[in-house]
């Protein structure tokens, strides 16, 4: 129901003479043809976005959507049906990079990114599976007791041509693509196996803090995989500490308060990390989860 009303809004909002077909899923194409300038291929990017951009009711409830568009133009961005077709692909999705919700024309600088994020996402795959990770660890002090209190592991990529990735480069890559959930399981394996090495040198209560991403907090089975490390590299639940993002924790409140609860159960620490950048939920949080670290 929902995709049938789109593309009656998608219809009202040409003109008779273009286009308007559902490739598959929820993706739509609108031809327009004998558009007198870029100006008004713009201006009917708008009129389809306005178009869906009031709430639909559907079956009793009303539901609001968001489209995502890009924008190619004959001849200036192809002569071919599929050249044309790819690059408003390209324009949409880094519209979804963007946020969502808008629209973009294509641009031989947009292609270069593209092509360079795919580039990046190949050289991922390698490096995980070539070892080219490495972990470093950030001390965390006691200013006042003057006394080391643990350290954060931190992911870095050396890359034999790229050199030194930053994580803000390839940390988004890596999440939008999947490999966030292996990439994450061997940060925590090898974050709590070199804790427990350290524990030699007088480090034995110095807790480890690991940042979890938005696709392994959401991941079924997270619980289970953290037992298991922890089983696996023989640390203390206790000297665990987990770091999440506030807006990872209040995309879905309820199960985040259980599982964080259950992982506390176990003695794991937990930390919210960038507080203030998005909810700002103080009241919330600390009705909910008393026990937490803000960070």
């Amino acid at each position: 129901a929902l995709l049938v009303e789109v593309a009656r809004r998608l219809m009202d909002a040409v003109r008779s003479t273009d286009t308007v077909a559902r490739l598959g899923a929820d993706e739509f194409v609108v031809v327009s043809e004998n558009l007198n300038n870029d100006i008004d291929a713009g201006h009917m990017a708008e009129r389809l976005h306005r178009s869906l951009a009031s709430p639909m009711q559907l079956n009793g409830r009303e539901l609001a959507v968001s489209a995502s568009i890009g924008v190619s133009v004959y001849p200036a961005d192809g002569d071919q049906i599929n050249t044309l077709m790819r690059q408003a692909d390209m324009a949409m999705y880094e519209v979804k990079r963007r946020g969502r919700d808008g629209w973009l024309f294509f641009t031989e600088s947009m292609n270069r990114l593209i092509q360079e994020r795919l580039s990046l996402e190949i050289d991922l795959r390698k490096s995980l599976e070539n070892g080219d990770f490495r972990l470093h660890f950030q001390p965390q002090w006691d200013i006042h007791g003057r006394q080391l209190l643990g350290w954060e592991a931190l992911l870095r990529w050396s890359h034999p041509q790229r050199g030194a990735v930053p994580p803000n480069t390839f940390i988004p890559v890596a999440e939008d693509t999947g490999l966030i959930a292996p990439l994450g399981e061997w940060v925590l394996l090898e974050a709590c196996r070199t804790a427990v090495a350290w524990s030699g040198h007088g480090l034995e209560e110095c807790r480890l803090s690991v940042n979890l991403s938005a696709r392994q907090f959401a991941e079924p089975r997270l619980e289970e995989k953290i037992d298991q490390v922890l089983e696996r590299s023989g640390l203390p639940a206790h000297r665990l500490e987990l770091e999440i993002t506030e807006t990872v924790l209040m995309e879905d409140p309820q199960h985040a308060i259980n599982l964080l609860r259950r992982l506390k159960a176990k003695g794991i620490h937990i930390a919210i990390d960038d507080f203030g950048t998005g909810y700002s939920s103080v009241s919330y949080t600390h009705l909910t989860l008393p026990t937490i670290l803000l960070v």
